[in-house]
This record gives structure tokens, sequence and C-alpha cells, in this order.
């Protein structure tokens, strides 16, 4: 009796091919979009926690569209020297990091790559969890006196080094040469960002 539902089954899938194909598809494709989007929220909770790990759970990060000209509101997404300014004096705040991130292409004796540098405050660094591996970071007078300085990633001296020691070596951002001052300690995968005063 079962054989006979079994080829009866089997039959009606054959002759309605059409309708079984698409049927399966919207099945497949319904399973898959399920595990995308679990995998996308369990992707976000675990960069959440890392976030929270690093920074704390009494830091708000407030971030701009890195130069984007759209606006919501017509209010321009762009935080300002003077709004980071107002920031930092607001009750409670224990430190303010200020970072700008651009893409500009990066080269040293030949090799040259676009990628995105961060310029930022004296404080980012440490307050994002970053050691010195060799070097040093950022000093006060590093920025009153407008020095041309970088700390880089391993990635960027595995790239542009080869080998070489990097502290004390130029490496050009845009058409600017700078002296890298230090290298920072991997963390997993070295983000391939150099950071510059």
């Amino acid at each position: 009796m079962g054989a006979f539902y079994l080829r009866d089954l089997f039959g009606f899938l054959r002759f309605n091919k059409g309708r079984t194909l698409f049927a399966l598809t919207g099945i497949a494709l319904g399973i898959a979009s399920l595990v995308f989007i679990v995998a996308a929220i369990e992707g976000s909770r675990q960069k959440a926690e890392h976030i929270i790990s690093i920074l704390g759970t009494n830091t708000v990060m407030v971030r701009s569209s890195f130069g984007s000209k759209i606006s919501f509101r017509r209010i321009p997404m762009r935080l300002t020297q003077r709004q980071y300014e107002t920031i930092k004096k607001i009750d409670g705040i224990e430190s303010a990091d200020y970072f700008y991130v651009k893409n500009i292409t990066v080269a040293r004796e030949g090799v040259a790559k676009t990628l995105m540098v961060e310029g930022e405050t004296i404080g980012t660094l440490k307050n994002f969890g970053y050691e010195p591996d060799s070097g040093r970071f950022f000093l006060p007078e590093d920025y009153v006196r407008f020095r041309k300085v970088v700390v880089i990633g391993h990635d960027i001296v595995d790239r542009f080094f080869k080998g070489e020691e990097p502290v004390g070596a130029s490496i050009t951002i845009g058409k600017t040469p700078y002296t890298v001052i230090g290298v920072y300690k991997r963390k997993g995968k070295s983000p391939a960002v150099p950071v510059w005063t």
C-alpha cells in the first residue's frame, strides 16, 4: 500500500515538474534567508560584545558619514571640530576621541595602495585597546608642532617594509611624507589602517 502511494506521489511530482521546482526553490530560498538573518544577527551581537569588551559599557560613539554629503532632514551628517569641543565639555565625559577616516593613496619605494587612513586625537589608540609593539604612540608635542608622524599596524609593515625596521622610516600618505613613530600590536587580524596626526 505504501509503495502505491509513493509511486503515485512521484508520478504527480514528475507530471508537475514546474510546480515542484518552483516549490523546492521557494523552500530553499526561505531556509537560506533564515540562515542569513540568524548569521547576521549573531555576527552583529559578537561585534557589539567585542566593542563593549574594548571600550566598556559607558562609551558612546558618535559616527558621521565619513565625509559624505548626504544629509538627513537638512542636517549635515558631519561632526565638526567645534561640536567635538562642545561634547568634551559635557559633565561626566572622561575622554573624548575624535577621528577622521579617509581613503587615500599610501606609498613607499614604488609600492602604492589606496587604503583607509585615520587621523585622530591623542588618546584614541589607547582607548580602543591598542598597545605599541615597537616605537611609541603620539605625544602632545606631536600635535602642538604639527609633526608629520604616523603609527601603523603589522599589515602595513608586511606590505610596505618587507622585513625592514619601520620605526624611523618614511611613508607617503597622499603626497605628504610621514615618519613612522610606532607599530601597534596585532589584535587578531591587524587592520590595514595607518594612523597619522
